[in-house]
């Protein structure tokens, strides 16, 4: 520290500038810079075919998303239950139901299968 305080000190003691015309030094440091034009936003083609081609895979998967989500809303809305059997999963979705909650419900109602289910698909196979 000894030597940024001598530093200092010398400065302190040394007579400090004067300036006649500070607007003028101004003037003449401003006319000295470089021009400097707005920046200007130089896209090559091959970012703008890029982003091009990102937006329209994401507008193809947006579209695939809502037809999944009114598929899956068609396929759960009139299930085929047999007069003579109730199953033991009923699920009716209401309208206020997410897509997550549709597809994990058909998922599940497609993995459960009944006991007369099972019976039949025994005895076809002998």
């Amino acid at each position: 520290m000894n030597k940024i305080d001598d530093i200092l000190e010398r400065l302190s003691r040394q007579p400090q500038p004067v300036i006649d015309n500070p607007d003028e030094l101004t003037d003449m440091i401003i006319d000295q810079l470089p021009e400097q034009d707005a920046p200007q936003q130089e896209h090559s083609p091959k970012s703008h075919a890029i982003l091009v081609t990102l937006r329209v895979i994401s507008s193809i998967a947006a579209i695939w998303l809502v037809g999944l989500f009114f598929y899956q809303q068609s396929a759960v809305s009139a299930p085929d239950i047999p007069t003579n059997e109730v199953p033991h999963y009923i699920s009716q979705l209401s309208s206020g139901s997410t897509l997550k909650d549709v597809y994990t419900s058909r998922q599940q109602r497609d993995q459960l299968i009944s006991y007369t289910q099972l019976r039949q698909m025994r005895y076809e196979n002998k």
